[in-house]
């Protein structure tokens, strides 16, 4: 877990990265710092270990807040590009709504199955969920497929199919906006000075990692 904290602010902090980074690339940082901290922990225990409390304590401050710790520093937005939000959020609210119920069985089954059989690894849970939801959500779009196959034939189940799989996406996509909005709220009734404070910090901290890793 703090893994996956110490790969997110430094990307966030990546002044040269005009993109997000794909999967691949979060996996390669991901296990780049953790063969460091093996060989770094190593030859030097305590900076290492200030790192770690300084990244815990930092991530427990932005859980506080109510925002990820890899919230944009520039958090402000026009209000054109808000209403555009908005509005996206109103046109996936059916569709959303109805994917969300819809794939609602294979979620919950998804998570029983990886915590189950995963333990408390956040990786392995991680590979357990991407497993699981990829033989688990595309079932649900057959089922719906072939339900509505029974009364309109071959074309039932390709509308079926493809309508249940873009309403998962809609679901998905509603999710996200809505937790934008949440973040927004918290970030507009925030103190303002405190969080510049954090932002400082995650900044010398991924510095200081990104000095550290250096010597690895």
């Amino acid at each position: 877990m703090l893994a996956e904290s110490a790969e997110r602010i430094l990307e966030v902090t990546d002044a040269d990265r005009h993109r997000g980074p794909t999967l691949a690339e979060r996996m390669s940082e991901r296990r780049r710092l953790l063969d460091a901290y093996d060989e770094l922990h190593a030859r030097e225990p305590e900076r290492v270990d200030t790192l770690i409390d300084r990244l815990s304590h930092l991530r427990a401050a932005f859980e506080r807040v109510g925002v990820p710790i890899d919230v944009s520093a520039e958090v402000g937005m026009r209000r054109s590009r808000r209403l555009l939000r908005l509005v996206f959020a109103l046109f996936l609210l059916l569709p959303g709504s109805v994917g969300a119920l819809l794939h609602f069985p294979a979620y919950r089954a998804v998570h029983f199955i990886a915590t189950k059989y995963s333990g408390t690894e956040a990786d392995v849970l991680a590979t357990f969920k991407l497993i699981a939801g990829l033989l688990l959500f595309p079932l649900t779009w057959l089922l719906v497929g072939g339900a509505l196959a029974f009364h309109s034939g071959g074309l039932g189940f390709v509308v079926g199919l493809v309508l249940s799989a873009v309403s998962g996406l809609c679901a998905l996509w509603l999710q996200e906006t809505l937790a934008w909005f949440s973040r927004q709220r918290h970030l507009h009734t925030r103190d303002t000075s405190g969080f510049a404070e954090l932002l400082a910090e995650r900044t010398a901290l991924a510095h200081d990692i990104r000095a550290l890793l250096e010597r690895s």
